[in-house]
């Protein structure tokens, strides 16, 4: 048997051996490699080496628009067409810059200021949205505290007639009139000195209706307070006194008319309680010298 080797076999067991000596590449190292060569061709198809940057930028920047377009269209429809106006112009400045960086030109200069101007024009609409409704919600508390003032002016009228009818003098207090305030605003500046007044004219209010309470307090006090007394004098045995008979009669009929007179009142019920206490003292001394008679 012929043992010779085949010439072109032996180049193909050398080739063989070539390719398998290029395979003792570690895997780590051949990661490298294929960032590297990446590296390398993006450098070479590109002509800005910050372009992926301001692409990046430009990106950030058409969403930020769509941001500013919903903004927008909240705005109302006095300041709409301004809002509108200024984001078609920050829009136009957007696209020529995405045109001059498409063309390979230089645009960081460009994109900073778009950014600061796109950025303050979208602060600017979001405070304004903010205040709108805090504006809103100051209009709903003003109207709800319309409507409650109004329910009281209402009460407070009824309460100080009563109090006319009743007692004599009776407090001399004006009822605010909340109608006389307006009509209720609706801008944020006018809104704020509204609710000062509404503020005014609930604490006026509170100092009219204590005054008139305080009033009829003071006659159901003096007719507890005599009844008291009428109850004390059947205990200790008075209530057959003339004296006493007598000033109970004339504090009640004073207390009894409409309107009462309140100063008279108030002395004719003390009145009523010195009868009283002459009375007592005058049946203690008859009983210490009937005692000492004995």
């Amino acid at each position: 048997m012929d043992t010779t080797l085949d010439p072109t076999l032996l180049g193909k067991s050398t080739v063989s051996s070539e390719l398998n000596s290029g395979l003792t590449v570690s895997l780590p190292e051949a990661c490298r490699l294929s960032d590297a060569l990446v590296q390398q061709l993006r450098m070479r198809l590109t002509l800005d080496p910050a372009a992926d940057e301001h692409a990046r930028h430009i990106k950030d920047l058409r969403a930020q628009m769509e941001r500013i377009r919903d903004q927008v269209g909240l705005e109302p429809a006095h300041t709409r067409a301004t809002a509108q106006g200024t984001l078609a112009r920050l829009v136009r400045r957007l696209e020529t810059i995405a045109e001059k960086a498409g063309r390979g030109a230089d645009v960081g200069g460009l994109i900073g200021p778009l950014e600061l101007d796109a950025a303050r024009f979208e602060r600017d609409l979001i405070v304004g949205g903010v205040q709108r409704r805090e504006a809103r919600d100051k209009v709903q508390a003003a109207r709800e505290r319309v409507s409650d003032l109004e329910s009281r002016e209402t009460a407070l009228h009824k309460l100080a007639e009563q109090c006319v009818r009743t007692v004599v003098p009776a407090p001399r207090y004006a009822v605010p009139d909340v109608e006389a305030l307006g009509p209720i605003p609706n801008t944020a500046e006018a809104i704020e000195d509204y609710l000062t007044k509404l503020d005014r004219v609930g604490q006026a209010m509170t100092m009219a209706q204590e005054a008139y309470t305080q009033a009829l307090n003071e006659r159901r006090l003096m007719v507890a307070r005599l009844e008291k007394q009428r109850v004390e004098s059947e205990r200790d045995g008075l209530d057959d006194q003339p004296d006493v008979v007598r000033a109970h009669a004339m504090a009640l009929e004073t207390l009894n008319r409409t309107p009462a007179p309140m100063p008279l009142c108030r002395h004719l019920v003390e009145y009523h309680q010195v009868c009283l206490a002459f009375w007592r003292s005058r049946r203690g001394t008859s009983s210490g010298t009937t005692g000492g008679t004995r």
